[in-house]
């Protein structure tokens, strides 16, 4: 039965005195119309998660370790976040238009994840050109980062110990998070292939890979005994984050589901509170080295992400409230380049600027918001919308190749 969403009427009992309550009608509309329209609804919510997990990351490399020093399992926010989009998309273009098409799917990946990506590997690569001083990454890292495999050389290479053991970090040893995410997108487009063309319910066989995938994936540390750095890089690892992500958009994409959530949210709102508490007490205490990763960490973040995910997208209730607000949805907004750039930034800084720590972080959060910035206007949304396209795009596309070729070579 569909959900009547009822105008909104003002009374001297309960009167509206807040743009919160006055949005409500907003929120609910978004929320059941997320699959519904010619295009995947906008939430807003989903955005302020974003931005909200991007924090402890950052103060994590900052070296605000004693407060953040679990922020590990943020990953798991951003890796079951992005299951859960990608599926939606894939699972809302095969309804609109009972196909799925491999080119237009990773043209639009590439729109969004390649730009600050190879900005950030061409920078890099420059850097290294002009200084033998600083931490900077040797010519794999700056091969295996731009092929989005720099997870499996972090954990075959000596990088671990250089920055466990040593204190010293490279560059670019952030890029293991978007390289499991580029290699699970690969999978999850090739399985969509050929489920939309061989299945009947390709929708109920991709929740059944998915459900089992996830148990697979988070099985892998206890059948096979996998130390904290193996089950930390490895994409099988890992990717029960992503597909527990998946086998949630299965369902959500489903509008029925939706009313049904909304008709029953309460109990799902007190979840997903109850989730995002104990998730940000995991941040303190799962800490690296403490045995927690390999013992069964990434399923329990996942779970408890998946709460924080459903409760931001609803329209009532503290999770939906505290990612709806103004800041979390400003820096949800450029959490990809907050991402990209901010490690780099961090590590010139720290070679060259001998300031209390207190300063050094207002500098580099000053500059790295001011590149995220700059790299959504002008670089990201008009390469994204295509408003940026043919001659100038290949241009810019080929200087930047060109740029990442010369300094591997001369690394």
């Amino acid at each position: 039965m569909p959900v009547v969403v009822e105008p909104l009427v003002v009374t001297d009992a309960a009167p509206v005195t807040t743009a919160w309550q006055r949005d409500r009608p907003l929120r609910v509309e978004a929320f059941l119309g997320f699959t519904s329209g010619p295009r995947v609804a906008v939430q807003e919510g989903l955005n302020g998660v974003r931005g909200m997990a991007v924090i402890p990351v950052v103060a994590f490399h900052l070296g605000y370790s004693n407060l953040l020093g679990g922020a590990q399992l943020v990953m798991s926010l951003f890796f079951t976040q992005s299951g859960f989009l990608i599926a939606t998309l894939i699972l809302h273009e095969y309804d609109r238009t009972g196909a799925f098409r491999l080119g237009p799917f990773w043209a639009a990946r590439a729109r969004r994840i390649l730009p600050p990506a190879w900005l950030t590997i061409a920078a890099v690569g420059l850097v290294r050109l002009l200084t033998d001083s600083l931490p900077n990454p040797d010519r794999l890292d700056l091969v295996t980062a731009f092929a989005h495999v720099s997870n499996w050389y972090l954990y075959f290479s000596d990088a671990i110990t250089d920055a466990v053991v040593e204190g010293r970090s490279s560059v670019l040893n952030h890029f293991w998070s978007l390289s499991v995410e580029e290699q699970f997108y690969v999978f999850i487009a090739f399985v969509s292939l050929w489920l939309f063309r061989t299945k009947r319910r390709p929708l109920i066989v991709l929740r059944w890979i998915a459900l089992v995938g996830m148990t697979a994936s988070f099985l892998l540390p206890f059948v096979f005994d996998m130390g904290e750095e193996r089950v930390f890089y490895g994409t099988d690892a890992r990717a029960g984050e992503l597909l527990i992500g998946v086998a949630m958009a299965t369902f959500i994409v489903s509008r029925p589901v939706r009313e049904g959530m909304l008709r029953h949210r309460w109990p799902i709102v007190a979840a997903s509170a109850g989730a995002l508490v104990t998730a940000w007490v995991l941040f303190h205490y799962a800490r690296p080295r403490t045995g927690m990763l390999e013992n069964g960490l990434l399923p329990v973040g996942s779970v408890l992400w998946v709460l924080v995910i459903v409760g931001a997208m609803l329209p009532d209730g503290p999770v939906a409230w505290l990612m709806h607000g103004r800041l979390l949805r400003w820096l949800g907004q450029y959490s990809y380049g907050i991402y990209a750039y901010h490690f780099p930034v961090l590590t010139v800084a720290r070679f060259y600027l001998d300031v209390h720590p207190l300063l050094l972080t207002a500098i580099v959060v000053a500059i790295t918001l001011a590149l995220a910035m700059a790299s959504y206007r002008y670089v990201e949304i008009p390469i994204r919308r295509q408003r940026l396209r043919g001659r100038p795009l290949a241009v810019g596309a080929a200087v930047v190749l060109a740029t990442i070729v010369v300094t591997t070579a001369l690394t």
